[in-house]
């Protein structure tokens, strides 16, 4: 037997199963770093791809703030050229506005030495005619001023004299206004009442006539019973009955129509004497305003004859216009 062959045989198995456990072990911790590995990589790889899109945002706000400022830059361009012209423009008024003071204070200048040469020879012209005119009295320019002052202090009297007349003209106006409506309210109300005292004499006629007509309906009726005899009533208790009641009837309807036509006459006389004062108190006191109008319109015609009289002094215009 050859125990050398048996020998390396179980050597090999050995070998073999202790590689096998190895190869286990070591294809576990493969496998764990390649889990590990993929997790990093993916990782890495959202990474990345964050990182990507941070730069493609970072692109796009650098594009739009490369458009701002290229915008920006060229209103400020644009602004700077305006802000010369205008510069420009504004040097060019002021150089303007200096020459015309210029020229204005040398023409100033030149009006003030034409006026002081014309002071000049004004004082020396009044010299000369003051010491070759005599001395004059003024003592008729001063009681002429002192008439014109006195005339000045009158006509401001007379204007507000006027003044406080135009303002009475109108109050009076307005008064007479309110008169007038008062008169017209009065007569509306005289007329009125004259409608009334007109309608209650027609129901007055109407109310006799309806009397009179009942008046003769019953004479017609007693008449008529008085000519029948007591004898075609039987001459009974009846008929004599029948004959005091009628006559009762026909008393008691005439005390009736004189008690109703004397309490209507009552009171249409004290209605009519009423209405008769009223109406009299309104067209006196209407005649009262009429008269009172009318010496208002006299005295305010006289103030306006007065106000438009000429002054008195007629030397006053020839006095101004020696002044």
């Amino acid at each position: 037997m050859d125990y050398s062959t048996i020998s390396n045989k179980t050597n090999c198995t050995e070998a073999e199963e202790l590689t096998n456990g190895e190869l286990s072990e070591h294809f576990y911790l493969l496998k764990k770093q390649h889990e590990n590995i993929s997790r990093s990589y993916e990782t890495t790889k959202q990474e990345l791809h964050d990182t990507r899109r941070s730069y493609q945002t970072a692109l796009d706000v650098q594009g739009h703030l490369s458009a701002e400022l290229e915008s920006l830059q060229a209103d400020v361009e644009r602004r700077k050229i305006e802000v010369s012209s205008r510069i420009t423009s504004l040097q060019e008024e002021i150089s303007q506005l200096r020459e015309e003071r210029t020229q204005a204070i040398e023409r100033h200048a030149a009006e003030i030495k034409q006026l002081e040469n014309q002071i000049r020879n004004l004082k020396e012209e009044q010299a000369i005619k003051t010491r070759e005119s005599p001395v004059r009295d003024n003592s008729e320019l001063d009681e002429a001023r002192a008439a014109v002052n006195s005339a000045l202090s009158e006509s401001e009297a007379a204007k507000a004299a006027l003044e406080q007349a135009k303002m009475e003209v109108v109050s009076w106006q307005m008064r007479t206004e309110e008169l007038i409506g008062e008169m017209g309210e009065m007569r509306a109300a005289a007329d009125l009442r004259r409608e009334e005292l007109r309608a209650a004499a027609d129901r007055e006629m109407m109310a006799l006539g309806d009397l009179a007509e009942a008046k003769a309906m019953l004479h017609q009726f007693t008449d008529s019973q008085d000519v029948q005899p007591h004898a075609a009533k039987g001459n009974s208790i009846f008929a004599e009955v029948e004959d005091k009641r009628q006559e009762f009837a026909k008393n008691l309807i005439q005390m009736k129509q004189t008690n109703s036509r004397t309490i209507w006459e009552q009171q249409a006389g004290a209605t009519a004497h009423y209405d008769r004062e009223l109406i009299e108190s309104y067209e006196e006191r209407i005649t009262q305003l009429e008269g009172l109008c009318e010496r208002q319109r006299r005295e305010l015609a006289k103030w306006f004859c007065k106000l438009s009289e000429p002054p008195a002094n007629g030397w006053l215009p020839g006095v101004l216009d020696h002044l």
